[in-house]
Formats: structure tokens, sequence, C-alpha cells
């Protein structure tokens, strides 16, 4: 199961770099759908929509961690906020900067 992470986390990272984020949101779903996905799944599927200026998409996945119980980390958060601050999204940035300050987040 450990393996499978990690080779779905290294294709999502490589789809971001591809700017492929598209590919990057299916492969996520398939992790999701067919494993207990992590926080390290979530955050390469947050990275590529962040890169690819898809911040409600990004948006969403950050949100969707909770549904499935994966607590968003310091990466996540990174991540979320570099998606809305490439979108210009300065009021969503400072929404999710508030509400992040309220959760404990693992370092």
């Amino acid at each position: 199961l450990e393996a499978n992470l990690i080779i779905f986390s290294a294709a999502i990272s490589a789809c971001e770099k591809g700017n492929a984020w598209q590919h990057a949101i299916h492969l996520l779903s398939q992790v999701v759908l067919a494993m207990q996905a992590d926080e390290i799944i979530f955050n390469a599927g947050i990275s590529a929509c962040a890169k690819g200026s898809q911040w409600m998409q990004a948006l969403q996945l950050f949100i969707s961690m909770e549904d499935f119980r994966v607590v968003p980390d310091v990466i996540s958060c990174n991540s979320v906020s570099s998606a809305c601050e490439r979108s210009q999204q300065w009021q969503m940035a400072l929404c999710l900067l508030f509400d992040i300050g309220r959760r404990e987040l693992d370092a």
C-alpha cells in the first residue's frame, strides 16, 4: 500500500511539473477511490492545481481533505495559498490565512 502511494505521489508530482493539473486530479481521484490517500497525495494534487493557476480546484482539494480524514499540514496550506495568490484571489488567501490561524497544524 505504501509503495503504491509513493508511486501515485510521484506521478501526480510529475503532472505538476508538466503543468497537467487535470491529469493530477484524475490520478488523485483514483487514489482516493482505491486506497487511503494521505496528506502527501493531496499536497501533490493541490500543488499541481496551484501551478496551473486553478485556485478553485486547489481549494476544493484542500477542503475535501477533511472528508477523507486527512489533516492538512503546512505544505497543504502553503500550496492552496499559492494557488490563490497566482490567480490574484487575495481575498480568498486572507480568508484561508484566518481559517488556518484558527487550526492547529502539524509543522
